[in-house]
């Protein structure tokens, strides 16, 4: 599996040789952070259990309180990262592919994967995706707005969206700045929403439901 190719496409890396299976790895550190799926079992509002980010509702017959962090691996390596391919992926691509399969669903990630030439252009199917859910499901900006932020954490902990000089492709091409990761949520923001629904809700820090 590879991405589509087109006239000098905006590939960011964080370093040419970057060995697919430390993006494993450095993907599970990122699962694990508290302020993305944390390591504790806890439950939902909906009474969904989690741990390490594997829930008893995806995974039924795993006894999902108990888990190890072991299991936690195998889990995601066999479910996600094999599944997907991702070891034939290039670094960045691979790891944005493997949080969206994680979070929205493997059939989703796949589908946005194939539509997309960029990295850039994977991240825009995401949070158009996000939108689209949090509308059908009624669950509001706030929902959506939290969705949002995972990728700007996933963004975050592999040093793609602040560049600081460090983050180039082969070619040298700097990778997305904070700034430019706002105005790419802003633009989805406003294609979805209208300009007056963003300015009074979104831009306004308001968590109100669509209408």
């Amino acid at each position: 599996m590879s991405t589509k190719t087109k006239s000098k496409p905006r590939i960011f890396t964080r370093v040419s040789d970057y060995n697919t299976d430390d993006s494993f790895w450095d993907y599970m550190k990122f699962i694990k952070r508290p302020d993305v799926e944390g390591t504790e079992y806890h439950k939902d509002p909906r009474g969904i259990g989690t741990k390490f980010g594997v829930t008893d509702r995806a995974f039924p017959d795993v006894d999902v309180e108990n888990l190890t962090e072991e299991n936690a691996h195998r889990i995601y390596k066999s479910e996600y990262w094999d599944k997907m391919g991702l070891q034939n992926v290039p670094f960045p691509m691979n790891v944005l592919v493997m949080d969206a399969a994680v979070n929205q669903g493997l059939g989703a990630a796949r589908q946005m994967f194939k539509s997309s030439n960029t990295p850039e252009e994977f991240i825009m199917e995401r949070i158009k995706r996000y939108h689209k859910t949090s509308e059908a499901k009624g669950r509001g900006l706030d929902n959506y707005q939290g969705w949002v932020n995972r990728v700007g954490r996933l963004l975050e902990e592999f040093q793609l969206n602040d560049t600081g000089g460090k983050v180039t492709d082969d070619i040298g091409n700097e990778a997305l700045t904070n700034e430019e990761l706002a105005e790419l949520r802003e633009d989805v923001d406003r294609e979805m929403l209208g300009d007056e629904i963003y300015d009074k809700h979104v831009k306004g820090n308001e968590n109100v439901e669509k209408p």
